[in-house]
């Protein structure tokens, strides 16, 4: 088994996710129509369905974005200098790689920040960005 020195802060008190489901739970079902946030969807299960959809090729924002950090990465990094990626909605951080590379090759990446609803998601990408990109620290959140 390799250890991971990944960071995984959890910022939410222990209760706090309860008490927000609850909340979230109530409001959308007194109100008509029914509803429920989306960030309820993307536990292990819901982040690999996730995945799979980003996959199809009726799905385009995937390859869209795909395409445009691609052509722009590097152009990204000279002209940002950045030392920390931050990305919210992180999940697998697939398309990140693009940026996390041409930060690299631009000389200035040292950390990044990925930002996800799933801890294990986080946990898996981030022992691939650890495995990939020695050297830059990993603290998820």
């Amino acid at each position: 088994m390799t250890s991971t020195s990944v960071a995984l802060t959890n910022y939410l008190a222990a209760d706090a996710a309860d008490e927000a489901l609850r909340r979230d739970v109530w409001d959308g079902l007194t109100q008509t129509p029914k509803t429920l946030p989306p960030k309820w969807f993307y536990d292990s299960v819901g982040s690999d369905l996730f995945d799979q959809i980003t996959r199809l090729p009726e799905y385009y924002p995937t390859r869209a974005e795909a395409q445009i950090l691609a052509a722009r990465a590097g152009e990204i990094a000279a002209a940002s200098g950045a030392d920390t990626l931050v990305e919210l909605g992180s999940g697998t951080s697939e398309k990140t790689r693009t940026l996390l590379d041409a930060l690299r090759d631009h000389g200035s990446l040292r950390r990044f920040i990925p930002f996800d609803v799933d801890s294990s998601v986080l946990q898996a990408a981030g022992a691939a960005i650890e495995a990939e990109y020695p050297g830059v620290e990993i603290s998820a959140v």
